[in-house]
């Protein structure tokens, strides 16, 4: 699998999460086919919300950063809140507060949700700081037997509540548990299995390739539905929430998503999860609509158009709230602090640069992490202008992106890239930089003939061929499947004014100046000998 940073199929597969979703609260089949609508509602949309799940499992949670985790929380807590103060008013208008103990609110909140949808707020909310806890404390493993453990238990109050009631004991037991809730599938029992599924899939060194995973999702599915299909043949069933092999196939299922190589869609996730929220406020506001105007055979009656007119609603509606939300916080961020960029002012900086450099010395503009905030394309295209044809990127993606924008010239990547991303380099006409031996050899033996600059460690240890392993150097320049083109070394120090960081940097310079005399007497013209750079 790749290490980029991409999650485009975990972005696009929210909007098929958020229609699976609705259809559950809808059931758009029913019209056509109750078998059918059993299938998509009662089985296949189960696989939603344990789909969340593992995007928080995969994001949020891990044993070493409790800030990033208790910040999911914050925000979740601020959505749940909102969520409540919305349909309070619907609460009151359907009688669901009166009489109504501190008891019943608190059971509410924290487990069941003031409507029926909300219970994934506090389940997520639980269920992360639940399975921080236990990573904290154990492994990945006992962690996962854990939470299977608690699933099983959950399982007996949900899809299996029909063979606990039949046995006296598990009876009794799941009877107290429903004191303190009305259903299993909240932030103990549900969620922390999925959350950890998450962490596995990220923290596994053992990768399923794509084929493997839709596969396994494929098979698991059709276990899912003929154990969904036996277990409600049985009349076992309190709510259909939870099955055996749900866990496996969502494993397969996140294992193929996040293998899927497509960019980021960031703006889609506020608006999935505004969805999550709104709809069933809009599913009301459809049912007032129509019955006022005398069209509830057309809108409502019939399941298929009812579900699409809430999806498409909630839709809009999740959108309009984004973009304001966006327009508001850009608003806000304005009045702080805000980037003004003097296309004057760098072409100055460049000419000043050029002053102070031989002439035959070439400028490599250094464009990564979006040319530091100051936006990477935009002074891309005005670099070309004023004849910089050299740029430095941090990622394949930066890359990508510059190419993909028009921008000329040699793009070096200074980081590592994937193996499996090689045939991208050559695609959009990258240069990769050899960040070890072991790399320039997986490199050569893909048979591309890429552009290559090698990376010389003289003291800053981040990345690099140290400047005395002149062999390993020497044999990087008898591969015959890589086009070297450069030379760099990073001078860790250069920009700082004290004494003692004069003389290191000097010190790296004659490092690097031995190792090129040395490594040059033995493949000349093999390297092009031009780069220093300081970043």
């Amino acid at each position: 699998m790749s290490n980029r940073k991409e999650f485009g199929g975990i972005d696009y597969f929210r909007v098929v999460a958020a229609i699976l979703v609705v259809a559950v609260h809808i059931s758009p089949l029913l019209n056509i086919s109750s078998q059918l609508d059993f299938l998509l509602t009662r089985i296949l949309a189960r696989i939603a919300v344990p789909f969340f799940f593992m995007i928080s499992g995969y994001f949020v949670v891990s044993k070493k950063s409790y800030q990033i985790s208790s910040r999911a929380c914050k925000k979740l807590l601020f959505y749940y809140t909102i969520a409540i103060l919305i349909y309070i008013p619907i609460n009151i208008y359907a009688g669901q507060l009166e009489g109504v103990t501190i008891f019943s609110i608190a059971r509410m909140i924290i487990f069941d949700g003031t409507f029926y949808h909300l219970w994934y707020f506090p389940a997520s909310i639980i269920g992360i700081m639940l399975t921080t806890w236990l990573l904290k404390n154990h492994s990945i493993v006992t962690v996962f037997i854990i939470t299977v453990g608690l699933y099983i238990i959950g399982l007996l109050g949900d899809s299996y509540f029909g063979f606990a009631q039949a046995t006296p004991v598990i009876k009794e037991i799941m009877n107290f548990l429903f004191i303190f809730f009305d259903y299993t599938r909240n932030g103990i029992f549900m969620a922390p299995i999925f959350l950890i599924l998450g962490v596995a899939v990220r923290e596994c060194k053992f990768k399923l390739n794509k084929s493997i995973s839709l596969i396994g999702f494929i098979i698991m599915l059709i276990c899912m539905v003929i154990e969904a299909i036996y277990i409600h043949e049985l009349n076992w069933v309190k709510h259909d929430s939870m099955y055996i092999f749900l866990i496996p196939c969502m494993f397969f299922l996140y294992n193929y998503l996040i293998q899927l190589r497509c960019r980021d869609r960031i703006d889609l996730r506020n608006v999935i999860l505004w969805i999550y929220i709104i709809h069933p406020i809009v599913i009301i506001a459809i049912r007032g609509f129509s019955k006022l105007t005398n069209l509830t055979s057309m809108f409502v009656d019939n399941h298929l158009i009812l579900f699409v007119t809430t999806f498409l609603c909630s839709l809009l509606v999740a959108v309009l709230i984004t973009f304001i939300s966006k327009k508001k916080e850009n608003c806000n961020l304005k009045r702080r602090a805000w980037i003004e960029i003097s296309k004057k002012a760098l072409s100055n900086n460049i000419m000043e640069f050029k002053k102070r450099i031989p002439e035959s010395c070439k400028i490599m503009a250094i464009l990564k992490a979006d040319a530091y905030g100051h936006g990477d394309i935009l002074i891309g295209k005005y670099l070309n202008q004023l004849k910089i044809t050299n740029f430095g990127v941090a990622t394949i993606d930066e890359g990508i992106a510059l190419r993909k924008n028009k921008v000329k010239g040699e793009i070096l990547i200074l980081g590592y890239t994937d193996i499996d991303d090689l045939m991208l380099i050559k695609k959009y006409n990258l240069t990769q930089t050899l960040v070890s031996y072991e790399y320039a050899s997986l490199v050569n033996q893909r048979n591309l003939n890429i552009k290559c600059h090698l990376a010389i460690d003289t003291g800053m240890h981040r990345l690099g061929i140290n400047y005395e392993d002149k062999e390993l150097l020497y044999k990087i320049g008898q591969f015959k499947n890589i086009k070297l083109t450069g030379v760099f070394s990073h001078l860790c120090v250069a920009d700082e004014k004290k004494e003692e960081s004069r003389i290191y940097t000097n010190l790296q310079l004659k490092r690097f100046e031995n190792c090129m005399n040395s490594f040059g007497k033995k493949i000349i013209l093999k390297l092009i000998y031009f780069l220093v750079m300081v970043f």
